[in-house]
């Protein structure tokens, strides 16, 4: 194979990467809206695109020159090359940000949850069907397109992807950072929690052991038990309502930046290794104030 040939290869490796990125993109967020009955950016990155969609396509691309016209070793290598980017992807993205983007856990024949065989043997099924009804299609159109102008815009669209894919990285690290430094708040509250629940339990003993000393006195032993109990617990609630801890937590809860939300609502089912209750919450705040921009824009009833 001649240079020039690899040089048109890596050119059209290029176009079906953009492309069927969006195309990905434009398919998961179709299927997120028949869902959830709503718009819904269902991507890492910020614009249209997901990129495991075109990059598995684009190495479809470059499997299917030569074995185009052999379609079991063309389902066999698709199903390979899916499983693969979908495994190695999944679990980058675990060890690299400790969350879990998808999971195919509650599917037969999954492996950690990264990938499955049903699913597997669909995007197999799927690639088949891209590279004899779409790719004749596209090549025509990529084909349109003169050389010069096609190099230019994928350089531009190029620089757009990098530069998108730095941000979305610092937002899911700053959100890691938010749920590690939530996790330490929640951590606080349960010391001291802990704390008042052994003072409390040490006042019932003492006030116990009074009782058997004092048994002619019981009925008194046991008002002041009753007194005691109430300052200990009237004392608990006052260090609990104290913004040192429990304030900070829910005001990090709340206060989520615009990037952070979007991220959060792309992938609903997100579940972090360590701090999943800590995304919870966050989550949770993100649906009231979701709500509560509902409801305040719902129009009144005139009288």
């Amino acid at each position: 194979m001649t240079k020039e040939r690899y040089i048109l290869m890596f050119y059209h490796f290029a176009w079906y990467f953009f492309l069927f990125s969006c195309i990905g993109w434009c398919a998961e967020v179709g299927y997120a809206a028949v869902v959830t009955k709503k718009f819904v950016n269902r991507g890492f990155l910020l614009g249209p695109y997901c990129p495991i969609y075109g990059f598995g396509i684009g190495l479809i691309y470059l499997l299917s020159v030569p074995f185009s016209k052999n379609l079991l070793v063309l389902w066999v290598g698709s199903v390979i090359v899916t499983s693969g980017i979908e495994l190695i992807t999944g679990f980058a993205m675990d060890k690299l940000f400790h969350n879990k983007w998808w999971d195919y856990s509650d599917f037969p024949l999954n492996v950690g949850g990264y990938i499955c065989v049903p699913f597997s043997i669909l995007w197999g099924f799927a690639c088949v069907a891209v590279v004899k009804l779409i790719f004749p299609f596209t090549n025509g159109l990529i084909n349109i397109i003169p050389h010069t102008i096609g190099v230019i815009l994928i350089v531009f669209l190029s620089v757009v992807f990098a530069t998108d894919a730095i941000i979305s990285t610092l937002t899911a690290l700053g959100l890691n950072k938010k749920l590690e430094h939530m996790d330490r708040l929640a951590k606080i509250l349960e010391e001291q929690s802990q704390k008042l629940t052994d003072k409390v339990t040490r006042a019932v003993q003492n006030a116990a052991e009074f009782c058997e000393e004092v048994g002619d006195r019981l009925s008194d032993g046991k008002n002041r038990l009753l007194e005691k109990l109430d300052i200990e617990r009237e004392h608990e609630n006052k260090l609990q309502e104290t913004p040192e801890a429990k304030e900070k937590y829910e005001e990090m809860a709340k206060t989520s930046n615009i990037l952070q939300r979007r991220l959060i609502a792309a992938f609903p089912n997100m579940k972090h290794k360590k701090y999943t209750l800590h995304l919870e919450a966050i989550r949770e705040k993100i649906h009231r104030r979701g709500k509560k921009k509902k409801t305040n824009h719902r129009p009144r009833k005139r009288l």
